[in-house]
């Protein structure tokens, strides 16, 4: 489910709140300033020691106890004397990896909360920690690189660098659509952006999205620009629907062709033979007999049925004698009976009603 409305946003006053409340620790770079300091699994020098790194080695400083600093060694966690490692607030450096731990993440473009958003993350996203800034994470998330509060971000172990966070992207549902410069149909229009094309999700809001794309920024229409899990639906419905149709008005192209026993070309069609004809132009190779297609294909429901659809029925003693092409309406186009044509007959008809065995989509 999308959290719309979860976004991490904080504003100035909710911040304060935080500052008295066990907010983050702010996080900072660490670096050995002696021969050699021992990493420990805890903040006495009685614990094990985990590591011993040495001289001018940085590790994230997470936080403060007692006279100790608890630090992230690339992952691994420890606890190190504080009186020997020299703390740097800003400071630039590979320092391992880290996941988002909120619901879904501002990543901005400097250390505080009125920082332009540069792209959002969601739970559980993998990025690298390239230093620190303002005692926030400075990180590379896919092609982004910017802050992020150590409220909702933490350091993690393993060396999956290719599991890095990829920023939120939409796709364009409409076949032209208009980014315009602000979030109103009265909007300059920037730029427009053509079916199935790609664009970073920046913001949204009531009927528009925000985004970015190749360097430019704009609004677009959300009724035509989805998040890539929800366009996937709408578009191969879109691309569906489509298909369905060229199929009808392809078999459209031969009515009133004669019905021929064993017929498959336009010369004169059986059923069955009308239905792979038909489908074999669009490159769908299907079984010869009804029967044979009626165990091709998925499987849709007469409530369902869509332009295109090979729809069948019982005939005599045979429970898949006949098949014909749904073309909408409640209407199926087939070649009908010896002695008759390929015609166009209604669903509803009750000979073809009460014998109506189920659908099959090919496409």
């Amino acid at each position: 489910m999308r959290l719309k409305k979860a976004i991490l946003t904080v504003s100035a006053s909710a911040a304060l709140i935080f500052t008295f409340t066990g907010a983050a620790y702010a996080v900072s770079v660490g670096t050995v300033g002696e021969s050699a300091l021992r990493l420990r699994s805890e903040a006495t020098t009685a614990s094990d020691i985990l590591d011993t790194l040495p001289n001018g080695h940085k590790v994230l400083i997470l936080e403060k106890t007692g006279e100790w600093y608890r630090v992230s060694n690339g992952g691994q966690l420890g606890y190190m004397y504080a009186d020997y490692l020299d703390n740097e607030t800003d400071a630039k450096c590979d320092l391992g990896e880290g996941t988002v731990t909120g619901s879904v993440v501002n990543l901005r473009d400097r250390p505080d909360l009125s920082g332009a958003i540069l792209t959002r993350l969601k739970r559980d996203a993998r990025a690298r920690i390239l230093g620190t800034g303002g005692g926030w994470y400075y990180i590379e998330a896919g092609a982004y690189k910017g802050y992020i509060s150590p409220d909702y971000f933490e350091p993690v172990g393993g060396e999956n660098a290719a599991d890095a966070a990829q920023p939120e992207l939409g796709v364009v549902t409409g076949s032209v659509v208009n980014v315009r410069a602000a979030a109103s149909l009265g909007g300059e229009v920037l730029f427009r952006l053509k079916l199935g094309e790609r664009a970073q999700i920046v913001d949204e809001l009531a009927g528009w999205t925000r985004i970015s794309y190749n360097g430019m920024a704009g609004y677009i229409s959300a009724d035509y620009f989805k998040p890539e899990d929800e366009a996937v639906a709408v578009l191969s419905a879109s691309s569906a629907s489509g298909l369905g149709q060229q199929v009808v008005s392809y078999s459209k192209n031969y009515l009133n062709v004669a019905y021929v026993y064993g017929g498959s070309t336009p010369s004169g069609f059986d059923c069955s033979g009308f239905t792979t004809y038909v489908f074999k132009h669009f490159g769908i190779t299907i079984n010869r007999t009804a029967s044979g297609q009626f165990t091709q294909g998925a499987t849709v429901s007469r409530s369902a049925l869509m332009p295109g659809d090979a729809v069948f029925f019982s005939s005599g003693d045979t429970a898949i004698g006949h098949v014909g092409i749904y073309i909408g309406d409640g209407k199926f186009i087939h070649a009908s009976s010896p002695g008759d044509v390929v015609k166009i007959t209604s669903l509803s008809e009750s000979y073809y009603s009460s014998r109506y065995q189920g659908a099959r989509r090919f496409w």
